[in-house]
């Protein structure tokens, strides 16, 4: 097990990380960068269908 600090990608706090592979401080974060990284694929997915029904026309 690692004790190094690490910062969290989420919120950029530092945090003891428990485990090697670790890069969120809380569940929390990790659950808001998630969420936050599915918004962003599903309105990068509708623009692109914009795009694809107005070239269409």
């Amino acid at each position: 097990m690692s004790e190094d600090k690490n910062i969290c990608i989420d919120c950029k706090r530092d945090f003891r990380a428990t485990r090697d592979w670790q890069r969120f401080c809380t569940p929390v974060c990790r659950l808001r960068s998630h969420r936050r990284k599915q918004r962003e694929i599903e309105a990068s997915v509708v623009e692109q269908n914009r795009v694809a029904s107005a070239s269409v026309l």
